[in-house]
């Protein structure tokens, strides 16, 4: 509650009449006062008069109506400034129930977060009857759901706390400190927290929040200081719509960083198995610099945009602690990048024995290694879903990527850049085993994607149904 003080009168300058007003919280304001206004005229209060104020609150936040109560008290001369409190003595004027409803989203918004393994709590400062009504608006309880309150909070121990907030949807007439308890009670527990707040109040829980949002619309500076970020719209279905997009954003990273550590492996591999085998040198130098410059940079840009998947924000989110490289994504880099690595040699070992020289085989080499990575690129859209479910012209970014390395490549390999890179060219028949040996990858990747099972795309475990299960 808070109260003000006016100057209502001055009748001499010996003499000035005061009055204050209270408002706040119907049971604590109502607990304070000693008479009523009722019909015009001040009554005493009785507990008649009292269950009738304390039932009107309760029906009007059984309505989603914000209730305050206010009150005020007549003052002569200065003695308001010799009290100990002011907040005593009152005469309650009436009750206010104020309706702020939820965005039309806000129902929708939430329920994507049940979905997506996102706990969405409501932590008030209202009373219990309002906040779970709200809370029943928007999905979070049901009917006979009940709220933890501020004073059953002070009660609690850390420990009790901790557990209370695993299963405690609603809390009501918290203060701020309530509010920083219950943010380090969910943090105890292992939980990423995302606290959202507009008030001075809220400052502190903001500063102990994993990430602090505050209002930017209605917030106050002090808020928005404590915070980490600021929503500018002040809606909660924008906080749902980030959670997706950083969802898509780390998808999208670990898709990048497969294609690039098998390919690279390839590489490597096709190197150093060909000094081992005794083959000599499989590529220049050179070349090598060009496998790079031309299948790192557009590919691993194009997987970098793309669309999310289906599945993206229907489970819950990845564990922390587990990092991006997984061991399923660590064990399909290996086998990835060892097969481009082995048909890349395979192919230059072929040419040997077939009796070319070792420029031109350098050359099918060249060609095999470079095509067949820009052919995995469409592979590392997703780990567990084929490209036909995919659709392999779907991604516009990955098509130009593919089209335009592939062009520069021919152009390396058949067009002026050809004496540059020392590349040999190859008759319709070698073109024709290039570009078989560099395909190999795609149905390889393909089932496996098929026959075992694999993480989604935020490397979640995935299980793949069987047939005619359910």
């Amino acid at each position: 509650m808070m109260t003000t003080v006016h100057l209502r009168s001055v009748p001499s300058a010996a003499s000035r009449r005061y009055v204050s007003y209270t408002k706040g919280a119907p049971d604590v304001v109502l607990g304070r006062c000693t008479h009523a206004l009722a019909n015009g005229s001040v009554v005493p209060m009785d507990d008649r008069l009292l269950r009738r104020y304390e039932e009107a609150a309760q029906q009007m936040a059984a309505g989603a109506l914000r209730v305050i109560a206010v009150a005020a008290r007549e003052w002569a001369g200065e003695e308001w400034r010799r009290q100990d409190s002011v907040e005593r003595g009152l005469t309650v004027l009436g009750l206010f129930g104020m309706l702020d409803p939820p965005r039309p989203e806000a129902a929708a918004a939430v329920g994507t977060c049940r979905r997506a393994g996102v706990r969405a709590l409501m932590v008030t400062g209202d009373q219990s009857r309002t906040a779970l009504a709200v809370a029943e608006r928007l999905g979070m309880g049901g009917t006979g759901s009940r709220a933890v309150l501020g004073p059953e909070i002070d009660r609690l121990s850390d420990r009790q706390l901790a557990a209370a907030v695993k299963t405690t949807t609603v809390f009501a007439q918290v203060s701020p400190d309530h509010k920083v308890r219950i943010v380090t009670a969910l943090k105890r527990n292992g939980e990423i927290v995302a606290m959202t707040g507009d008030g001075v109040n809220d400052a502190p829980a903001l500063e102990r929040a994993d990430i602090g949002i505050a209002m930017g619309l209605r917030g106050t500076d002090v808020a928005r200081e404590a915070s980490d970020m600021i929503l500018a719209d002040d809606n909660f279905a924008t906080i749902v719509a980030a959670i997706g997009e950083g969802r898509t954003i780390y998808a999208n990273v670990r898709k990048s960083i497969r294609y690039l550590l098998s390919c690279n492996m390839g590489e490597l591999l096709t190197v150093s198995g060909a000094i081992l085998a005794g083959l000599g040198r499989p590529l220049l130098a050179a070349q090598i610099l060009w496998v790079n410059l031309v299948t790192d940079a557009a590919p691993a840009i194009a997987l970098g945009m793309e669309k999310p998947e289906d599945d993206l924000v229907a489970s819950d989110p990845p564990d922390p602690a587990q990092g991006i490289l997984t061991w399923d994504m660590v064990w399909r880099t290996l086998v990835e990048g060892s097969w481009i690595g082995g048909v890349a040699l395979g192919a230059s070992w072929t040419a040997l024995e077939g009796g070319a020289s070792p420029a031109h085989a350098r050359s099918i080499c060249f060609g095999v290694l470079t095509f067949s990575q820009l052919f995995h690129a469409n592979n590392c859209r997703s780990n567990h879903q084929v490209l036909r479910r995919l659709g392999v012209f779907s991604s516009a970014p990955m098509i130009v990527a593919v089209i335009v390395s592939g062009l520069i490549q021919l152009l390396a390999m058949a067009g002026p850049l050809r004496q540059v890179l020392r590349v040999e060219s190859l008759g319709p028949g070698e073109w024709l085993w290039t570009m078989a040996a560099s395909f190999s990858i795609v149905p390889l990747v393909e089932m496996m994607k098929v026959c075992i099972p694999a993480e989604d795309a935020l490397g979640r475990r995935r299980r793949v149904p069987r047939p005619g299960g359910r």
